[in-house]
């Protein structure tokens, strides 16, 4: 048995810039909210952030930013399961230390006001590991399947890079042939 992962899992809620729309086919990896998503099984969650210059949470999947009304709402429901929960500073190109600043700040918030959430804390920029001395206990990780350390690209590349397209046409064998700890997938 394994624990199912929902990979980009805040990538359901709307894009804030207008202009960023069209890219939606590559970026959206979920169409339920985290509650739908609970109650489809999922345990393990994905969360990517940047921050603003006044410190303010921005939900991101690469350089497409999300909408949100309230995020404590989907960190309860996600704390009152007792989830696991990638969080990931996700600028890649560089180091920021401001951003690390802020993130390790948001990383303490988290701990203080959802202590059932494992967290496994990466900053892409640095490597898309655990920062062992905040995370949870990892999982067994595969190279095979969309998993804790991301998609195969080779794969989800046949479908033109869209992650919907991906989902429809192999969710229903990876979750029946899948042996390791968890399993991240698209569209749960």
């Amino acid at each position: 048995m394994y624990t199912l992962g929902s990979h980009n899992s805040f990538s359901y809620l709307p894009i804030k810039k207008w202009h960023m729309k069209w890219i939606r086919p590559w970026v959206q990896c979920q169409s339920k909210d985290i509650f739908g998503q609970i109650n489809a099984g999922a345990r393990y969650f994905d969360m990517r952030v940047r921050f603003g210059k006044n410190g303010d949470v921005k939900i991101v999947h690469n350089s497409v930013e999300f909408k949100y009304d309230n995020l404590d709402d989907s960190l309860m429901l996600i704390n009152a399961h007792n989830c696991h929960m990638r969080i990931v500073l996700d600028i890649r190109n560089k180091v920021d230390e401001k951003q690390e600043k802020m993130f390790f700040e948001y990383i303490k918030y988290l701990k203080e006001n959802f202590p059932n959430i494992k967290l496994h804390v990466q900053i892409a920029a640095r490597g898309w590991n655990d920062i062992p001395e905040l995370s949870a206990e990892p999982f067994e990780i595969t190279e095979k399947h969309v998993s804790v350390i991301g998609y195969n690209l080779k794969n989800v590349n046949n479908y033109l890079g869209i992650p919907g397209l991906y989902a429809k046409a192999n969710n229903e064998t990876l979750l029946k042939e899948f042996k390791g700890n968890c399993l991240f997938i698209d569209f749960i």
